[in-house]
């Protein structure tokens, strides 16, 4: 019995409690990264529109229309897989940001 009062921690408890994600961030930069996040992603459309305009094929140079449409295309599925993991983690920072608590 005496082994055992020896071996106790103090505030045991507080050591195993499970951090949550407010824990690490304030809600003000939560909010603030989320938006960005959505920023990122106005950003994206707007590379995106500019590798289109670049590629393009005009009737004084400019690539070939089957290597423009390659390219839309390859560019254009880089963007979408970026926007979407930008709506994602936005979404996630945002509620943060508004003290929700979310699963993973």
């Amino acid at each position: 019995m005496s082994r055992a009062r020896r071996l106790r921690v103090d505030g045991a408890p507080e050591m195993f409690r499970i951090l949550q994600p407010y824990d690490f961030m304030p809600t003000k930069y939560a909010r603030l990264a989320g938006l960005g996040a959505f920023g990122a992603c106005a950003g994206f459309v707007a590379l995106f529109a500019l590798v289109a305009y670049i590629s393009r094929h005009t009737a004084t140079g400019g690539m070939m229309e089957t290597m423009s449409v390659v390219t839309w295309i390859s560019v254009g599925l880089v963007v979408l897989a970026l926007i979407a993991v930008h709506v994602a983690i936005g979404k996630e920072l945002l509620s943060l940001g508004r003290g929700e608590s979310r699963g993973v």
